[in-house]
């Protein structure tokens, strides 16, 4: 009995010095702290890309303007809404046309459409081709020009050119009803701020005294 009081009280003090020993380990490790960890940002194979290929891509402005500069007359669709930047694109064509020496397929392409417009410059550049040598259609095309560039004076200048050149003989092919018919029906292509207002009713009243030396024109003939 005595010998196994006495291996009992050896284990337990073998236990307690092992415990011991760990506890004391123990104490001499740096504590654990706890890890804080960053926030993670979005990851996307394709950013990169997407931003790089947004800022290659040309502002639309710029777009509609160099296709202009390269003779594509369909960028003036995609102007339309925005008025100072379709006369940049207008005139940007004007000077690809004369560097072709082609006015008159910008002439044609504002003819066929409903909506697009001219300007007071083309309109000038038409005028002065179309004196060099008038006919019927180039005088049908000068006036529609000058009418789409919606300003009473320029198209009163075409007015008063085309009255001048038929009392001179120079449109033999026209009556002086068929000419007033025409002048009065291009009147109306230009937009009706441009009809309205002191420019617009000095206009109508050139209409009258265009009958009257239409008429006398026709009839020393």
């Amino acid at each position: 009995m005595l010998l196994i009081l006495i291996i009992f009280v050896i284990a337990f003090a073998g236990a307690a010095a092992l415990a011991i020993a760990v506890y004391r380990q123990n104490r001499g490790l740096p504590e654990r702290r706890a890890r804080r960890e960053l926030p993670r940002q979005p990851v996307t194979l394709f950013a990169e890309e997407s931003n790089d290929a947004l800022a290659a891509q040309p502002a639309p402005d710029a777009s509609l303007l160099e296709r202009a500069r390269r003779g594509d007359f369909t960028a003036l669709q995609g102007a339309r809404q925005q008025a100072a930047l379709y006369q940049d694109v207008l005139n940007a064509l004007i000077d690809w046309c004369e560097r072709q020496g082609d006015t008159a397929a910008l002439v044609r392409h504002l003819a066929r459409s409903d909506d697009l417009r001219a300007n007071a410059r083309l309109a000038e550049r038409v005028i002065a081709a179309w004196q060099a040598a008038p006919d019927r259609r180039s005088t049908v095309d000068m006036l529609h020009v000058a009418a789409l560039a919606d300003d009473a004076k320029t198209y009163r200048r075409a007015v008063d050119l085309a009255v001048a050149a038929f009392r001179d003989g120079r449109l033999r092919n026209f009556s002086a009803d068929e000419l007033l018919a025409l002048l009065e029906s291009q009147f109306w292509v230009l937009s009706s701020e441009a009809q309205r207002g002191g420019d617009g009713f000095a206009l109508k009243q050139r209409f009258a005294e265009a009958r009257r030396e239409l008429i006398a024109a026709a009839s020393a003939k």
